[in-house]
Order: structure tokens, then C-alpha cells, then sequence
């Protein structure tokens, strides 16, 4: 039996470590064709979501590996004052406040990820 190993950024499609591929390898040469299909084209999905006592989706969209992502919002949050922004899977996004709206931007989206912009009381931070 035998198997490919992708490299970074490829996923491969054919002899893998859970699918192994077989064949006789006799005292001549052997050719095997092993294929792997590039992530570079990937889609990931970004979700926003405010976190005040309750989580509200701002936003959902595709985008592709290694490709920006921006949002702008209305910053307005009646009792509540913006606090941070945390992302899952490794992704760091930034904010910035311009007038009523808070713009995030990730500058280079590399797995599906959802970013918690959190907005805390008078009464101390949420809990996500």
C-alpha cells in the first residue's frame, strides 16, 4: 500500500493515509500517479456577530483563501460600550470607528472563522 502527503495549501484526491492505494512493485520500474487538488480557490466563511447579553449576526460571507474581509456596521449599541474583538481559528481582525459605524477587516482570511465584536455594560464585560 502506499499514500501522498499534500503539501501546505493542497488537499489530496487520490491515495491518501485513510484511502491507501495498492499495487505489485516488481524488480522494474513503477510509475504511480498521485493527484492533490489545490486550496488556494477555497471559499471560507466569515460570520460576524455582536456580543451584548445576547449574540446577533451581522454578517455572513465567502471568502476566498488569503482574499480580505470588511464589514461596516452602525456602532450605536444603546447602554452598552464597545470593548474588543476576538476571532476563532487563529484569524486576527481589526477595528476601527468612524463616526457612527465600527469597520472590521480582516486582512487575510486563511480558515472559516467567527468574529465576536464585544460590547460590555455599565455593569462589566459579557461573558461569551
Amino acid at each position: 500500500y502506499y499514500y501522498g502527503v499534500a503539501s501546505s495549501g493542497y488537499t489530496m484526491s487520490s491515495c491518501t493515509s485513510s484511502n491507501p492505494c495498492s499495487g505489485t512493485m516488481g524488480t522494474s520500474t513503477v510509475t504511480k500517479t498521485l493527484s492533490a487538488t489545490s486550496n488556494l480557490s477555497k471559499g471560507f466563511t466569515v460570520t460576524l456577530e455582536r456580543v451584548t447579553n445576547t449574540h446577533t449576526v451581522l454578517d455572513t460571507s465567502t471568502v476566498l483563501n488569503g482574499d480580505s474581509y470588511s464589514y461596516s456596521f452602525s456602532d450605536s449599541v444603546s447602554g452598552y460600550t464597545y470593548s474588543g474583538i476576538q476571532c476563532t481559528n487563529g484569524q486576527v481582525a481589526t477595528t476601527v470607528k468612524l463616526k457612527l459605524n465600527r469597520i472590521v477587516t480582516i486582512s487575510e482570511v486563511t480558515a472559516d472563522t467567527t468574529c465576536f465584536v464585544i460590547y460590555s455594560s455599565s455593569g462589566g464585560d459579557v461573558i461569551m
